[in-house]
This record gives C-alpha cells, sequence and structure tokens, in this order.
C-alpha cells in the first residue's frame, strides 16, 4: 500500500473544490518541539528531519501538528513526514502544487 505526506480532500465536492494538506515546512515545528527522543528535528529553513530509528510511535508529532499534516503509518507505527522532494508537485495534473524556496 502506498504511504503519502499529501492528502487531497474535498470541500463540498466538485462546486465548493478541494483542499491539500501536506506539511507547510515551519520554521519552528511543533511536531518537533513534541518529539521526545528526537526522532524529528528542524530542518534549515523549515521543516523537519525524521530519523525512524529514534521513533517510538508516541504519536506526540501527530498531535502537535496544527494544519493536521503529519499522517500516521499504522503498519510500521511511525509517522509519515513529508521529504520536500516535489514529486507531488511534479504529477499534479492541475498544476496546483509547487515546491519553492521560501527565503
Amino acid at each position: 500500500m502506498a504511504k503519502a505526506a499529501i492528502h487531497v480532500r474535498s470541500v463540498g465536492g466538485f462546486e465548493r473544490g478541494f483542499t491539500v494538506i501536506v506539511c507547510r515546512a515551519c520554521i519552528d515545528p511543533p511536531c518537533a518541539r513534541v518529539c521526545p527522543t528526537d526522532a524529528l528535528t528542524p530542518r534549515n529553513g523549515g521543516g523537519v528531519h525524521f530519523n525512524p530509528s529514534k521513533c517510538i510511535g508516541c504519536r506526540a508529532c501527530v498531535n502537535a501538528c496544527p494544519i493536521g499534516a503529519v499522517f500516521w503509518d499504522y503498519e510500521a507505527g511511525k509517522p509519515i513526514i513529508c521529504v520536500y522532494c516535489g514529486y507531488c508537485a511534479d504529477f499534479c495534473p492541475h498544476g496546483v502544487l509547487k515546491l519553492e524556496e521560501v527565503s
């Protein structure tokens, strides 16, 4: 089963459109602040690095994300964290996603 760090959700069907839930690369990420094992560490420029070997599966990061962009892998018992690869933007058929560096 594919595991994505991006979700597209309807806000009322085709008439009202859709919303994209994906990590916004916080400068001071709350998910990293609450991680008791430092499995999530802040990245330069925003967002986080994830070290799965340090993760104990406590789900604190999921609960800390204010936009709900830390998803859960129930098989692995660990979070699914965006790695900012841009793959989703490259394949968005409507061109509404893009990966850009913010200064």
